[in-house]
């Protein structure tokens, strides 16, 4: 990297850095949460232990249930049993050269049953990553994929259904991510992805109406209309986070079948980037809607 282009970046960075909320509520909340649920490498292993069945009334009685739904496919059962639409999951299993790719269909994404910030995750349209645009093989992700699944006995993959856009195109889908607060909807985040980790975003009220910036991680985009399938990701929003409790961000993406989840995240960012307004409002609607919870 030339020094110009350096000290441009150095800059950018620091002007951005303002709009962050140094020791923020939110952090200090989240943080605290993830040490109460994971206090030993030992409990940390939950994190992987996939449900059988997901009985929402007996999985309520355990305390801090919530925890276990860290697991992608403990995640998709949750959801399912409420009548939310998750993708088709077409395998799972830690032997990914088992499988047959040539019977899967043209798009598919290959993912872990743990992971965040699109690690280890490949979106792949005729074996083309969309996140980069590079053609990967199945020697490809096995080479990428063993070393981790050599480290951790507990680590699965999955490849499930690619979410093809409203329009019907084979894309980075926007990320829809409601911060709910038993059954309640702080806001609305549109990230429009433009890779793993880069993206623009904008935030509305639950009516769609613009709002301040609430985390500042990603750069500001422009205004937007909501998705054809918004009130169908509204309505399943509240009823998730209702039987959900604790405040937690819950992503959909706007798909030809509807609205299909992305994840459920009770520690989104681990609090990293949020605004003075961003902690503000979201402190104040846990305070209201979530006392006393973690």
């Amino acid at each position: 990297m030339g020094i110009v282009k350096y000290i441009k970046q150095r800059i950018k960075w620091k002007i951005k850095s303002r709009k962050y909320k140094k020791n923020s509520e939110i952090a200090n909340r989240i943080h605290r949460r993830y040490n109460e649920w994971w206090p030993t490498s030992e409990e940390e292993t939950l994190k992987y232990e996939e449900l059988k069945v997901v009985n929402i009334g007996e999985l309520q009685k355990e305390k801090y249930w919530q925890r276990l739904l860290f697991n992608k496919i403990n995640v998709w059962k949750f959801v399912n049993s409420l009548g939310v639409k998750t993708p088709d999951i077409y395998w799972k299993g830690r032997d990914i050269a088992s499988v047959d790719f040539s019977k899967l269909p043209k798009a598919f994404v290959v993912k872990p049953n743990y992971g965040h910030s699109s690690q280890m995750i490949y979106p792949l349209v005729e074996s083309v990553n969309i996140f980069d645009g590079k053609r990967v093989t199945k020697k490809d992700i096995i080479k990428e994929v063993t070393p981790h699944l050599e480290g951790n006995p507990n680590l699965e993959f999955f490849i499930e259904e690619f979410n093809i856009t409203e329009e019907g195109e084979y894309t980075i889908p926007d990320d829809y991510k409601f911060y709910a607060f038993n059954g309640e909807i702080a806001c609305v985040q549109l990230v429009d992805r433009t890779g793993p980790n880069k993206a623009f975003t904008r935030f509305y009220t639950e009516d769609w109406k613009p709002l301040p910036n609430v985390n500042a991680y990603f750069d500001v985009g422009k205004l937007t209309q909501p998705p054809q399938c918004y009130n169908e990701m509204l309505e399943a929003a509240k009823a998730l986070s209702k039987n959900y409790k604790i405040f937690c961000r819950i992503d959909f993406y706007a798909t030809k079948k509807g609205a299909v989840l992305g994840e459920l995240s009770p520690t989104p960012l681990m609090g990293y980037g949020f605004t003075n307004y961003g902690d503000d409002l979201l402190i104040s609607y846990w305070d209201k809607y979530c006392r006393n919870m973690i």
